[in-house]
Parts: structure tokens; sequence; C-alpha cells
């Protein structure tokens, strides 16, 4: 594993592609990969990357939807990430409730994106909900 001190200068100028490629017609294992290295970056430099927010939340989501299995699982993680990280989680729920309500999708894509949209908001209230105050309730 690269230690993040020596990705930091890097981060910006490499998540743009790998953003752009998911959007590409690649397999289910390439975009497997590439959903894991975003993750793996957001995890490391959310700071560097907030300006990149808004795309990766829309190429999460996309993800959540897509019609191989390993990318929504991915893709789940991926927004489960981003929820954490987010200020703001409502334009996320109310684009997984737009995802969600297609009604070109599948019952496994249309599950995926509700399983994502339970895992942000789940995200989100342990970020709100403090345990010392869930234990003086």
């Amino acid at each position: 594993a690269t230690p993040p001190a020596v990705l930091k200068p890097h981060v910006v100028q490499v998540t743009g592609p790998l953003i752009r490629i998911l959007g590409d017609r690649f397999g289910p294992p390439v975009k497997s990969a590439i959903l894991r290295a975003l993750v793996v970056l957001l995890g490391a430099h959310a700071p560097v990357l907030r300006p990149f927010l808004p795309q990766l939340q829309t190429t999460f989501v996309r993800a959540v939807t897509d019609s191989g299995k390993a990318v929504r699982l991915h893709g789940l993680r991926a927004v489960t990430k981003l929820a954490e990280l987010t200020g703001r989680v409502d334009p996320l729920v109310t684009e997984l409730v737009n995802a969600m309500s297609k009604d070109s999708l599948d019952f496994a894509a249309r599950l995926s994106a509700g399983l994502a949209l339970s895992q942000a908001l789940h995200a989100v209230a342990a970020a709100v909900v403090s345990p010392a105050a869930v234990a003086s309730a």
C-alpha cells in the first residue's frame, strides 16, 4: 500500500480520469477496481477531493444501478463512504430516490439503490447522533 503522503500531490490528477473512465463502456471487473480505488482515495484524501464530490456522487449512484452485481456492490460501498464524508446528504438522497424510480431499472438495481439510500441515511444518522446521546436517551 502506498502511504497517503506520497499520493497526496497526485490525487486530484488521478481522480478526474478515474471518474471519466467509469462512464465508458468497460466491464464489471474494471469498473469495480476503479470504484475500489476511488473509495480508498476518498477515505485517505477527502479534503483534497471535496471539489469532486458532486461528480463522485453521480458516478457512485450510477454504479449502484449498474447491471453488474460486483459494480453495484462496490457502488454501494462508495455511496456509504460518500455519505459519511459529505456535509449535506439531501442531494445524495434525492439522486438515489430518482434512480430508484426509473422504470428502466430491473429489480436488482432498484434494490441496490434502496440499500444505498438506507446506508446513506444510516451513515448520516451515525454521524449526527453521538453514542453519549443515545446512552442518555
